[in-house]
């Protein structure tokens, strides 16, 4: 790489793009999206360059190993395929602003440059190229050093957020039917009682046989707000409701870990030998034996349905067993919420499938009672995808 130093040498058009602005060995000021804003736009007008500030993108609060999600990255990619390309130079704080990985950076690198377009890292008053192998090598050490300083951040905040759930602290979110309260070096729950009032509701109407997608719309039909403002009651939040240890007085944690796969973050679940198990009885809402008798009755449940598939206590292998062709893509146009296949027979015994929301059908908290044939969606998909390909 070679340090900048040309006199003269002028841009028609500017782009900046700091990236990202957390896990960073450096202050609070000089994290800031808009310090590195200023600091990108303030090196740019020092060489006498034009910056475009329509071409000012950021990402903030995003980890340096997403690249699937990060809009801003994805804006500016978009940007630069462009032909002819709106912009001559990029300028960020450092490598590590376009990504914390490093194979994905070093792709992204090498595009923005084949792209003509020349990156400038204003940090170190460099201009980043892959002239030659020592280019090439430099890049390398960078995008390392900058991945493993990625994973030591991460494996800091792990044994940070262990040590306060091993102490009975909140190591995490918020938490339905307990208030989060702030105190001088922690942070601790504190149970409400309208909340937990619904916990054993649920609870309870799970031992009597009722399912959770019953439970949900009868919370829905009686206007009880869920965990999350501004939507309804849904199945998969009344299971997470029922699997929920801290309800019996117990704090698991470690039970999943965050991973990167594929450009994209998520995560994986652990052996239960590393769960860090914590035994708190004063934010006990549902006492033992409520709680046996909902999960007995839940593991009832389970064994009839594996033993009417012929395949006692398994689950189902993994999500190709979708027998309709939109399963999981198609949505509902009024509320967002995703859409499954129904079967309807008509008055002539005729049986037909058809899409449907969730939504109304399921949860109750939709609308929208419209239904679409399945042949007729599948195949206006297809139809798209064939004139496409």
């Amino acid at each position: 790489m070679t340090q900048l130093g040309q006199e003269g040498f002028k841009l028609d058009r500017r782009h900046l793009r700091p990236a990202r602005a957390t896990e960073q060995n450096v202050s609070d000021g000089e994290k800031s999206v808009t310090r590195q804003i200023e600091h990108a736009r303030a090196f740019a007008t020092a060489k006498g360059w034009t910056v475009d500030e329509t071409l000012v993108y950021a990402d903030d609060g995003i980890s340096g190993a997403e690249f699937v999600k990060r809009r801003g990255l994805n804006a500016l990619l978009a940007m630069i395929r462009q032909r002819p390309c709106p912009v001559q130079a990029l300028v960020t704080m450092e490598v590590s602003r376009l990504g914390r990985e490093q194979t994905e950076t070093a792709v992204i690198v090498r595009e923005i440059l084949r792209a003509g377009v020349r990156l400038f890292t204003y940090g170190d008053r460099r201009e980043i190229t892959l002239d030659s192998a020592l280019d090439k090598f430099a890049l390398s050490a960078l995008n390392f050093v900058a991945e493993m300083e990625r994973e030591l951040s991460r494996t800091r905040t792990r044994e940070a957020m262990r040590s306060k759930a091993s102490r009975g602290h909140v190591a995490g979110g918020l938490v339905y039917a307990y208030r989060n309260v702030r105190h001088a070096d922690h942070v601790s729950r504190v149970i409400e009682p309208g909340e937990a009032a619904i916990v054993r509701r649920i609870f309870a109407d799970i031992a009597a046989g009722r399912g959770f997608a019953r439970i949900a719309r009868q919370l829905n039909a009686e206007g009880i707000p869920c965990p999350r403002a501004g939507r309804g009651w849904a199945m998969t939040g009344v299971r997470s409701i029922v699997v929920r240890e801290l309800y019996r007085g117990r704090i698991v944690y470690g039970q999943t870990r965050r991973v990167d796969r594929d450009g994209t973050r998520g995560s994986e679940d652990r052996p239960e030998s590393e769960w860090l198990v914590v035994e708190a009885p004063e934010l006990r809402i549902v006492e033992d034996e409520l709680w046996q008798a909902a999960h007995d009755r839940l593991e009832r449940t389970r064994q009839t349905y594996s033993l009417q598939h012929g395949r006692p206590h398994e689950r189902p292998e993994t999500g190709l067993e979708a027998r309709h062709l939109l399963s999981g893509f198609v949505t509902c146009g009024s509320c967002g919420g995703s859409m499954h296949a129904i079967k309807r027979t008509s008055r002539r015994g005729a049986t037909r499938v058809y899409y449907v929301c969730n939504g109304w059908r399921v949860n109750g908290t939709c609308g929208n009672s419209w239904s679409l044939r399945l042949e007729d969606l599948d195949g206006l998909v297809v139809d798209a995808l064939g004139r496409t390909f």
